[in-house]
């Protein structure tokens, strides 16, 4: 079995009185309650056009939560880079700015330090046993059941949310259906054109791509039956200019 590495984050939320602390398995009570890795995570923008006068970069950056403490400890950047956030969910963005780049691509290098805390809701089993039906949706949280421009909640995807969950009972029912259902019938291929984009249509109608194309589909089947769910993809952009 391969390890896939999802560069996306995906949530969607369970009422709190189904998340309650579940006793520890005899396997967990002897695991380290926490522990450290070191992380390398390197990407090249490329084809810069040789006219571009600047370039942009933001670089989704691990966050620091009551579940793990994440630590910069070097960055190799073809320019000056900045800790920015993300005003609307708050996620930390490191931001660089390459002013008349000498070659057509750019190389970023970041090296962290990670230590996580052990955290368990349970297992499918448990959540199963105190799923409720999605509650009404709190005016706060009416982001995260409407749609996206690639990530509608109507037509097809409204169709395959009443296909594959509408007969299903509870959010973690509802959720656990969707994910068997791409997970059967989408494949893991990275290989053309198209993929990448997070366009829920496309990859129904591909049924191939990478983690993002995964993502958009299972976030839009829950979103259209009322289920809240977020969806984080930063990219890469350009501004050029004549010289």
């Amino acid at each position: 079995m391969k390890l896939r590495v999802l560069p996306s984050l995906l949530l969607f939320f369970i009422p709190a009185s189904q998340l309650a602390a579940q006793p520890a398995s005899n396997a967990q009570k002897f695991s380290p309650p926490t522990r450290i890795f070191r992380f390398s995570y390197s990407f090249t923008v490329k084809d810069i056009p040789s006219e571009a006068k600047r370039v942009r970069v933001w670089i989704p950056v691990p966050q620091t939560d009551q579940h793990q403490a994440v630590r910069v400890l070097a960055v190799k950047a073809p320019a000056k880079t900045r800790m920015t956030q993300d005003p609307e969910y708050g996620n930390r963005i490191m931001y660089a700015e390459i002013q008349n780049p000498v070659s057509g691509k750019a190389e970023f290098n970041l090296e962290y330090k990670v230590m996580r805390r052990e955290y368990s809701r349970g297992d499918y089993a448990q959540l199963e046993r105190t799923d409720q039906k999605p509650t009404v949706v709190l005016a706060s949280m009416n982001r995260l059941v409407a749609p996206d421009t690639l990530i509608p909640t109507d037509g097809k995807i409204k169709e395959l949310a009443v296909e594959v969950t509408g007969m299903q009972n509870g959010t973690v029912a509802k959720a656990k259906a969707a994910y068997d259902y791409l997970f059967t019938n989408i494949r893991y291929d990275k290989t053309g054109t198209g993929w990448g984009r997070g366009d829920a249509l496309w990859a129904c109608d591909a049924k191939r791509g990478n983690c993002t194309d995964f993502h958009s589909p299972f976030i839009g089947m829950l979103r259209a039956d009322g289920i809240q769910a977020l969806r984080y993809r930063l990219s890469t952009t350009r501004e050029q200019g004549k010289r």
